[in-house]
This record gives C-alpha cells, structure tokens and sequence, in this order.
C-alpha cells in the first residue's frame, strides 16, 4: 500500500533490535524503518548481502551460512567451538522474531558448554519459560560472562557482548502482564537443539538483531547485514529502490496530493450555488390514460374470481357432490393418518359374575 501510493520506492525494511536486557546505561535505542535504512546505524562497516531464498524451510528465506562461533576473552583471545573444523559449518535461518540469540546444534552445543563452563540450577539442565522462551537458564555465580562472535558467509562477524548473551530471566504472568524478573538465575539465550527436533533448521532469532542491523528488499529479493553501530546519532535515512540502490531522496514529493484528500469534494465545490430544485413532473394524456386502463382491468379480474370462488362454494354444499357423512362431533380425518377417527364408546360390563 506505501509503495502504491508513493510513499516509499520499494518493499522493503531495515530492522535494528538495539541493547536491551542489561544494565540501562548499557542500552540503546531501536530501529524499524520502511522503504530504506539508516545510514548512521550501518555505519561504514563491511556488509553481507544474499539473495532470499524460495526454496528452504526458511520461513522468511533468509537463508545463511555460520562459519564459526568464537568465545572472545578478556585477553583478547578467541576460541572457536567448531575447533577449526570446516565441516562444522551451520546452514541457519534469519528470524527476527524468533526469541532468544538462536537455536544451536546439539553437538556445536557441547563443544560450547565445554568451554564456556556453567552450572544448571539443581545440576539439571532448566530451560526459561519467560520472554527468552526455551533458551537455558544458569546458576548466577557460574554462567558465561564473556562475549560472544557469530562470522556468517566468511564475510562479517557480529560480535553479541556478554550483557545481551546472559540476561536476567524475565516472564509475564498470565494473570498481571506484567514483567517479573527472576534474580537466582540467569538466561543464557541459546537453545540446544536435541531430542525430537535434533534435525530441524538452526534459526537466528532477534537478538542477533541488538548488534547486527537488517535490511530486507522483497523487490529485489535481497537482504542485507551490517555489524550495528548500536551509539551513533540516528536519523541518517537513505531510500532504497526496486534494485536495492541507495538514494539520498526518501521521501516523495511533497507537493502529491494526499489520497485521502483526493477522496473527498474538490475546494471549489463548498462556494458554489446550491443545485435548483427539481421541476415538478407533468403526466402526458397517454400516461394519464395508460393509468385508468390499468385501473379498470384490475376491477374486473377482482368481480370475475370472486363469482367463480362463489360458485364452488355451493356445489360444495349440495348433496352427493364430494360429500361424506361422519359424525358431526369427530375432527375430519387427516390425510396421512393411518386410521381413521372413531368413537371410543366404552363396552358394556358383564353383568353376570363368577
């Protein structure tokens, strides 16, 4: 409808989840933008750019490749769960509203849980059930505070820090709506992938999205990822066109007329003179006649059927003609009834006894 009405050059969107979760001088700000992007979000950072795909069970056919998952030190060392292997590569759908960080491979999951060390509550593994639905909850003292670095398509990197990767475990109750944080644990927000859904399509939920910004054109079946500058100064838009080019002009020309006012009666049409009142219509002597034929014949027809109505009526009434005795105290009988009416005349009682 937006790009109908010119009001934007393509379907297509730009989608930044911001810092959210930790603590609040560590947030920042979102972004959904229609038609185009914002410049000053992308910043000049590298950018992947792929194609939609049609044919995966990718449900938003962002379809992508993660080439290594790195566990990033406070020494600035890395450590990669894949272990330098590269058939370890994961094929993932992007899904910015899935929730948590993403759905990860069992075997990936290990390697990780090997490295990262933590404790589950009780020493059983204890999955939330709050806004981070599925993604797995640690005892506070132990959990994974570093950060964390997904490379997709050996071409960027997005660095998630540990404030969005471990949060507190937050829920809304059904009965107040209201968000309760539970503060004995916290939520790593990944979900191992096992069990029944051991083989589904690893998905790259929205969280993902607090420190990559997306771009997404359905006219050139593209999509686009950048590492966010989640602290620059917003505002920066740019339009994005059937091709996916970029210009500098994002909104149309002011001067359009607006369709809502296009709907409704032109100015001029308020000071103009009210429309004369109709001329009161004349019959013609054809009409006028027409009417008093018409009128004539329906007297007649209502005299004929009311003298044929008559006359059956008093055949009705003369004997032997359609005319059955019964008694005069009995109902006629039914058509569709099985018996006919009789009287129920009670018998008469023995009079001799035993």
């Amino acid at each position: 409808m937006l790009k109908q009405a010119e009001y934007i050059g393509s379907r297509a969107y730009s989608i930044l989840w911001g810092l959210v979760g930790g603590p609040e001088n560590q947030q920042s700000s979102s972004a959904l933008i229609l038609g185009g992007l914002d410049q000053g979000i992308a910043g000049i950072s590298p950018n992947f750019t792929g194609t939609l795909n049609y044919r995966s069970n990718c449900s938003t056919r962002m379809l992508v490749t993660i080439n290594d998952i790195s566990l990033n030190w406070p020494n600035g060392t890395d450590t990669s769960i894949f272990m330098g292997s590269q058939s370890s590569v994961i094929q993932a759908c992007i899904a910015p509203s899935f929730a948590g960080l993403m759905t990860i491979p069992y075997a990936h999951w290990t390697k990780f849980q090997q490295l990262a060390g933590g404790r589950f509550p009780g020493n059983f593994e204890t999955r939330s059930r709050g806004i981070n639905f599925y993604t797995m909850l640690y005892e506070p003292e132990d959990v994974f505070f570093r950060d964390l670095t997904i490379s997709l398509q050996n071409s960027i990197s997005i660095r998630i820090p540990n404030t969005q990767l471990v949060v507190p475990d937050r829920v809304i109750p059904t009965a107040t709506g209201q968000i309760v944080t539970n503060s004995s644990v916290r939520n790593l927000v990944l979900n191992s992938i096992q069990e029944v859904n051991i083989n589904d399509l690893p998905v790259i939920g929205r969280l993902l999205l607090t420190s990559a910004y997306l771009s997404v054109n359905h006219d050139s079946n593209t999509f686009s990822l950048w590492q966010a500058d989640v602290r620059a100064e917003m505002g920066r838009l740019s339009s994005l066109d059937e091709k996916n080019d970029v210009s500098d002009v994002f909104c149309g020309d002011e001067t359009k007329t607006d369709i809502h006012h296009s709907l409704g009666p032109s100015p001029t049409s308020s000071s103009a003179s009210p429309p004369p009142p109709p001329s009161p219509m004349h019959l013609s002597g054809g009409a006028i006649g027409g009417i008093g034929a018409g009128a004539i014949f329906s007297i007649v027809s209502f005299i004929v059927i009311g003298c044929v109505i008559l006359r059956r009526k008093r055949e009705s009434n003369t004997p032997g003609i359609n005319h059955v005795d019964r008694p005069l105290d009995l109902p006629p009988t039914p058509p569709y009834h099985s018996k006919p009416n009789r009287r129920d005349i009670p018998s008469e009682m023995n009079s001799e006894r035993d």
